[in-house]
């Protein structure tokens, strides 16, 4: 035999049409699984297997009286495969109908006991793409662009320039899917734009089946008003390949007729869906309000750090969602234009961990986003609208830290609406960011560093949110607000009863801020107010301290460097513990008027710095009666202009001032911030 010469292939083919199950009707709002029974096969009993070419209008499938059926059409076109290579040739059924012999010429070099694969309607280049095969309203018309197969045959004879097959059974490479959606009242929502994935990233899109099949997994797409019919509907027809039959949750992203929003899910048992079946479903669908998103001012990137490897899932432009594989540590790479859209999903309890280094997700934009929606789609994509409580410590910690490119939208909120936190939640999470407006924070019990530095250096942020809780926790506002150098108003802190540290630092370096909340607290804890307005430069007003129960640290440093400040508010507390004013008002060299210290007795380093640098002041009255205490004084004058008086002891016998401005006898040492 010459293995040059153009071989006629004919091949008889039987074709029996696809039976069907119908799955029954399965709310995706409920944790039910499809039926447990297994579906009657859908093969197709022919010679020829194929894949659909998208550009292509084929019509081997038709439903009629709720049954598939297939039929041949003499435009169908039949790719061979030998060994990874394809004949450049096509072979096409000699009739339309049920049954036909596949005929056509051959370029390639045949023999008997050949393995060939047979592509039902593929691309000439072996390709295929399942991308667009979802139809709309199909009622009984011919269900175009669902027609491709795959069979695999062997080489029976091989002389004379004529080719012999065995029949071949094609086997389709999709599943058919009747989805009918409604909503939790039971009525049908009109559809005009699908989306279709799953849980496992498991749909397959496209591939090639040159050599070894090469096939990319994703989801699937559909405008329906443009689909088969041009009618949105209740009832989509999906066509579907599976790459494995493993439990999975599919997944519906919908657009209705009036442009709302969505998701439905729909969870399947291990080996109950596979492909080349037809099934039904009733989706119920939940209306979406915005997830977690992102939206381009201009065109660029959006990169996910995910060094815990968890499952993330992202959806661009209700066109395509996107699933992380869970464990894979690599970057999120997401292309944008702008104004491209991306909203973002998950089911992790948590988004970083310290023990034992710190491991956290991070989401940067390469140019300008607007950011808006509901973080908790991060922490339950289907139910994340009631979603309000958080379980893991340090949940979404550094979360957007450094992207100086995020900006807040002008009509669409970011909400963080969680009223159940846990340890450092929030910490550090807009760290460094361009965010400039704050989201709401309902919570009103607090966590230990729930909202340490958590818009720390947004220099951006001019509008603080309100923070109604009154039962707080250990550093739970530490540094929360540290260099919002554009903040020009701070939030009502209405709690009384504090906890250590708890407003530690917290408007450190907020140089725009003029006016300060009142602290209305009697009784303190240790370093409650430490460094709380530390270089807030335009601060003119002090609240007021009325505290008559004072705790170690708990002034420390509290006005250093306020240099707008002219006036100290009273500090009654006759009490004193160690360091309880040091360096309270360090560089308020406007500082005009001191409070009376009505102490008599002192404490370890109580006074220490307290007015170092206050160029402005005059006269102090302090009641102590002995002031020359080791560390309780040290430096706490230095800088006060020379020429003042002073006053010790509750006879207010005056002190004269030496030549550097601090009293004969008081000690004095350089201070060391």
């Amino acid at each position: 035999m010459k293995t040059d010469r153009l071989y006629q292939l004919t091949s008889h083919l039987l074709m029996a049409a696809c039976a069907t199950l119908f799955a029954g009707s399965l709310s995706s709002c409920s944790n039910e699984d499809p039926t447990d029974k297994m579906p009657v096969s859908g093969k197709w009993q022919i010679s020829i297997p194929a894949t659909i070419d998208i550009n292509a209008d084929t019509r081997a499938v038709k439903y009629e009286e709720g049954k598939l059926k297939a039929e041949f059409r003499t435009s169908d076109n039949i790719y061979v495969i030998k060994n990874g290579t394809l004949d450049s040739n096509a072979l096409h059924p000699d009739q339309d109908g049920t049954t036909a012999n596949l005929v056509g010429k051959l370029n390639g070099t045949y023999a008997v006991n050949d393995e060939l694969t047979l592509l039902y309607n593929t691309k000439d280049d072996g390709t295929f793409s399942f991308a667009k095969q979802i139809g709309g309203h199909i009622e009984n018309k011919e269900l175009d662009n669902f027609d491709y197969a795959i069979a695999k045959v062997k080489v029976i004879s091989a002389t004379d320039g004529n080719i012999e097959t065995k029949p071949a059974t094609f086997q389709s490479l999709q599943s058919m899917y009747k989805f009918t959606f409604v909503d939790s009242a039971g009525e049908s929502i009109k559809v005009t734009k699908l989306l279709v994935s799953t849980a496992n990233n498991d749909l397959i899109t496209s591939g090639s089946f040159l050599s070894t099949p090469n096939k990319t997994n994703g989801s699937v797409i559909t405008d329906v008003a443009s689909g088969v019919d041009a009618i949105p509907s209740n009832e989509v027809w999906v066509a579907l390949s599976k790459a494995s039959n493993s439990a999975d949750t599919f997944i519906f992203d919908v657009l209705d007729i009036d442009n709302n929003a969505y998701m439905g899910t729909l969870d399947v048992k291990s080996e109950v869906i596979q492909n080349g079946k037809f099934y039904t479903a009733t989706i119920t669908l939940t209306k979406q309000s915005d997830p977690l998103t992102l939206k381009a001012i201009e065109a660029g990137t959006i990169t996910i750090k995910n060094p815990l490897g968890l499952v993330i899932s992202y959806m661009k432009n209700m066109e395509t969602r996107v699933t992380s594989t869970k464990g894979n540590t690599s970057d999120i790479t997401i292309s944008i234009a702008a104004n491209d859209v991306v909203r973002f999903y998950g089911n992790n309890e948590l988004y970083c961990t310290v023990e034992p280094d710190i491991k956290n997700t991070n989401i940067q934009c390469s140019s300008s986003c607007y950011i808006y929606g509901n973080i908790m789609s991060l922490i339950n994509a289907k139910d994340y609208e009631t979603a309000k409580t958080l379980t893991g410590s340090f949940t979404f910690m550094k979360l957007f830290e450094g992207n100086t490119n995020i900006k807040s939208h002008d009509s669409k909120p970011l909400t963080l609406p969680a009223t159940t936190l846990t340890e450092c939640c929030y910490s550090q999470m807009f760290r460094n960011s361009g965010l400039t407006t704050a989201p709401e924070l309902p919570a009103k019990t607090l966590t230990e560093g729930c909202y340490e530095y958590m818009f720390s250096d947004c220099t951006a942020l001019t509008t603080a949110p309100e923070l109604p809780a009154k039962t707080l926790a250990v550093s739970c506002y530490q540094y929360m607000f540290e260099g919002c150098s554009g903040l020009t108003a701070a939030p009502a802190l209405p709690a009384t009863t504090l906890t250590e540290s708890c407003y530690s630092h917290m408007f450190v370096d907020c140089k725009s801020l003029t006016t300060a909340p009142a602290l209305p607290a009697t009784t303190l804890v240790e370093g409650c107010y430490k460094y709380m307005f530390y270089g807030c430069s335009g601060l003119k007003t002090a609240p007021a301290l009325p505290a008559t129960t004072l705790a170690v640290s708990c002034y420390e440093n509290m006005f250093e460097n306020c240099t707008s400040l002219t006036t100290a508010p009273a500090l009654p507390a006759t009490t004193l513990a160690e360091s309880c004013y040091e360096g309270m008002f360090i560089g308020c060299a406007n500082l005009t008027t001191a409070p009376e210290l009505p102490a008599t007795t002192l404490a370890l380093g109580c006074y220490e710095g307290m007015f170092f640098g206050c160029s402005g002041l005059n006269s102090i009255t302090c009641l102590a009666t002995d002031i020359s205490a080791d560390l309780c004084t040290n430096d706490w004058l230095e800088g006060v202009s020379g020429g003042g008086t002073f006053y010790k002891a509750a006879d207010m016998t005056k002190w004269t001032t030496g030549s550097s401005g601090i009293p004969e006898g008081w000690r004095v040492e350089e201070y060391e911030e």
